[in-house]
């Protein structure tokens, strides 16, 4: 799988997804590309297609106990990768909220 990004962050997934990236494995996912983006305060993670439809989101809330919800679109439902993009999905959420935390620790 690779996580194209612009801009700095294109080594670190939670970086480059500020940024807006795309997960790309022609393997996996048939070539068709998925756009991951944020809302400024990383409280909305969204999945997009290639048509930039939404295939699921995360709603975050939470800073000690991180929370989130989770959307399904239709459109989702019908892709094979279901499962391992909700995952990864996750583990983005996961990610961001370790590097916030951190941030705040070295500010603090």
């Amino acid at each position: 799988m690779e996580l194209d990004a612009r801009g700095d962050g294109a080594g670190r997934p939670e970086e480059g997804v500020r940024h807006g990236s795309r997960v790309r494995d022609d393997e996996v996912s048939g070539g068709r590309p998925i756009r991951v983006t944020t809302s400024f305060w990383k409280s909305k993670i969204e999945f997009l297609s290639a048509d930039d439809d939404v295939l699921f989101r995360y709603l975050t809330e939470g800073f000690l106990r991180q929370e989130a919800q989770l959307e399904v679109m239709p459109a989702l439902e019908r892709l094979p990768e279901l499962p391992w993009l909700l995952l990864f999905g996750w583990y983005l959420v996961v990610m961001m909220h370790e590097d916030s935390a951190a941030t705040a620790v070295i500010i603090g």
